[in-house]
Formats: structure tokens, C-alpha cells, sequence
């Protein structure tokens, strides 16, 4: 969704205390945020958690009962797309409400003579591009990118791909449930996730159950503060990051002892899969492309690990 040309500066977007229900289900509550002028801004989460939806009111496309939406200061709650100007494309094909299924399929057959439809190769060609490799998504997301910058426009895209939104946008929001949980740029939603949700919801992170003394945590041989609640004792989570796992000498008396599973060689780093013991789910980390062309890393060898950072967040 993007505003139009028409507008001399782009717009800045208020969102304040929106609510939404499709009977006894609440798909947005309390939501409140602002978009910036110019800025590209992605709408993050999983299925469910609000972002089409808050998406399609910001457009025009969906009433709220709650709340007020702003355009540059002025009330655009009871607008239609229309009249906030704005543009918005659709995620997924649109169907004809009025139509079967059949009449549907059939309807972009119909409209061109028979003559003028492309061959059966013709389409199995044109299909085979229906899905995007990585290295076309990668292009189109650059593409994009300069799209925007190109056009300054107030741009805000839903997505439930992390990648797609770290890499696009100029700050991310990260919803569950009909509710914010962060916003921040990519790189302090990625460093500083706020919940325990953000931090899974982002991937890559091993998550152990330990538990604080005085604001302080033992995990996988290191000790790291709790940085929201200093002083607190108690249970808490611990996410570590397989970049924030290294491969330590047996001397060390801190490093935890793990068996690899398996090697992964692909490019300049080495993703490994390890066990530990007293721990059911395997854990990643990875290790510099040398300890593997030196032979020090094969599947089934024992080895001593430690966890060079950590996020912790107190349960409870």
C-alpha cells in the first residue's frame, strides 16, 4: 500500500487505539502506531496475527469499531480508498464474489477468443515462474527497494517472510494476536527482540529453560546479565544464536560438552548440528570454514562448546 503521486510530500499515517472483530474474534486490539513520511514500513507475523487486517484498514478496505487512522493530522476513519488515496495490491489472485469456482477459473478463458489464448507450452513456460527462486527473490526484493527510494512514497507491505522484511524495510512490525509486540528498525528488532515470541518468531535461536540469580544466567558455559530485569531471580528463557556458539579447547573448564550430528559445507561459514546431552532437541551453530578443511569437524566427533552471547527474558 503506497500513497499516490498526487501528494506533493508523502504522508504520514497515525494509528491510534484500532479495533477489529469478525465475531468473536479479535483481529486487531489497541493497535497503535505511526508511519513516517517516505518511509517503507513491514507489517510482520504469523497467519492470524492481525497485519492483512491492519493493512486493509489503513487502505480503506476494512472498517474498524474501534480507534482512529490519520492522514497528515486528519481523520481518514470513515474514508474510503478512494478518498485517502491510496494504492493498494492484493497478496493473493481476487475472485469474483458473484461467480462459481468453475466461472471463476474459467472467466480469463473466455474473455479472449480461442484463437487469441496462448498454447498449453506456452502457459507450462509461463507457470514454471509462478515460484520465485532465491537468487529472482533476492533481485526482486533490490528492485523493490529502489522502487521506493526512487519514488518517496509512504509504502507499507505485509509479509510473514523475516528475511524479506529485515532486507526491505526501514523499520518492522511485528505482530501476534491482533497485537504489536516491537517495532523497530531490522537491526534492533533482530538484536534486541523485545518478547520471547519476537526472538522465535525470528528464527536461528535455540531456546533453553534456565534459571537467574540476581540478574544473572548460566547458559551453555557462559553467564549473561539479564538486561530487562536486573536483580531478578528465578526461571527464565534463553535464546542463543548459532553465530553465538563457539568451538572451545577440552581444557576449558566453562565449555559444555556435544557430539555433531551434522555438517552442513556450504559456503565460507559451516552450519554443524549437535546434541547435548540431557537435551532432546539438537542445536545449531557455526563454525569457520577452516575447522572443516582442517578435518576438525566430522559428524559423530565430541566436542567443547560455548555461548558467547545470549537473550534472556525472565518467565513470569
Amino acid at each position: 500500500m503506497h500513497d499516490e503521486p498526487r501528494h506533493r510530500q508523502p504522508v504520514r499515517i497515525d494509528v491510534e487505539e484500532l479495533g477489529k472483530s469478525f465475531g468473536s474474534f479479535a483481529a486487531l486490539n489497541d493497535v497503535s502506531l505511526t508511519v513516517r513520511p517516505g518511509e517503507l514500513l513491514a507489517l510482520l507475523g504469523p497467519s492470524g496475527s492481525g497485519k492483512t487486517t491492519l493493512l486493509r484498514a489503513i487502505a480503506g478496505l476494512t472498517a474498524t469499531e474501534e480507534g482512529t487512522i490519520r492522514f497528515d493530522g486528519e481523520d481518514a476513519t470513515a474514508l474510503g480508498l478512494r478518498e485517502r488515496r491510496v494504492g493498494f495490491v492484493f497478496q493473493q489472485y481476487a475472485l469474483f464474489r458473484h461467480m462459481t469456482v468453475f466461472d471463476n477459473v474459467a472467466f480469463g478463458l473466455r474473455v479472449r477468443p480461442r484463437e487469441e489464448r496462448p498454447r498449453a507450452g506456452e502457459i507450462a513456460r509461463r507457470v514454471r515462474f509462478g515460484a520465485l527462486d532465491a537468487k529472482v527473490r533476492k533481485e526482486l526484493r533490490r528492485w523493490l527497494r529502489e522502487l521506493h527510494t526512487e519514488t518517496g512514497l509512504t509504502t507499507i507491505f505485509v509479509t510473514h517472510d523475516q528475511e524479506e522484511a529485515l532486507e526491505l524495510a526501514d523499520r518492522v512490525v511485528v505482530m501476534r494476536a491482533g497485537k504489536i509486540e516491537q517495532i523497530g528498525t531490522p537491526a534492533e528488532i533482530y538484536e534486541e527482540p523485545a518478547t520471547p515470541f519476537v526472538c522465535e518468531f525470528l528464527g536461528g535461536a535455540a531456546r533453553f529453560e534456565v534459571e537467574a540469580r540476581e540478574g544473572e544466567t548460566d547458559v551453555l558455559g557462559g553467564t549473561f546479565p539479564i538486561e530487562s530485569n536486573a536483580g531478578y531471580s528465578g526461571p527464565a528463557v534463553a535464546y542463543v544464536r548459532a553465530h553465538e556458539i563457539e568451538i572451545v579447547s577440552r581444557e576449558m573448564a566453562e565449555g559444555v560438552p556435544a557430539v555433531i550430528r551434522t555438517v552442513r559445507p556450504f559456503g565460507p561459514t559451516i552450519t554443524v548440528e549437535l546434541s547435548i546431552e540431557g537435551r532432546a532437541e539438537r542445536i545449531e551453530a557455526d563454525v569457520p570454514r577452516e575447522l572443516y578443511d582442517g578435518g576438525e569437524i566430522k559428524e559423530g566427533q565430541g566436542i567443547f562448546i560455548r555461548a558467547t552471547s545470549a537473550r534472556i527474558f525472565p518467565i513470569g
